[in-house]
């Protein structure tokens, strides 16, 4: 069994990468510093794609947890001066960033 926190990377990752999470569950097997930061390693079993669908109806009961999880992460970006912040792409679409 896969624990939230093992999807919450794998979207994540999806996210930092830029690729669909079909793309990266193509890929994902292939990489071990993916595997690492997914919490996934060679010799258990790969997760099926299921586990995002449960993840976000997990998510989605909990209010937006997922949207304030990423929000934080990319705050402390922002203050850590890796990223710029002018810019927030959530969903794929274009949006200015507004400051919380």
């Amino acid at each position: 069994m896969y624990r939230p926190g093992n999807a919450f990377r794998i979207v994540t990752l999806s996210y930092l990468l830029g690729i669909s999470e079909n793309r990266l569950f193509t890929e994902l097997p292939l990489h071990t510093g993916y595997l690492w930061f997914c919490g996934l390693d060679f010799n258990r079993p790969f997760p099926d794609r299921t586990i995002l669908v449960k993840a976000r109806k997990f998510w989605h009961n909990h209010g937006l947890l997922f949207d304030e999880i990423m929000y934080e992460i990319v705050r402390q970006c922002v203050k850590a001066g890796l990223v710029k912040g002018d810019y927030w792409l959530p969903t794929a679409l274009l949006s200015r960033h507004r400051q919380r």
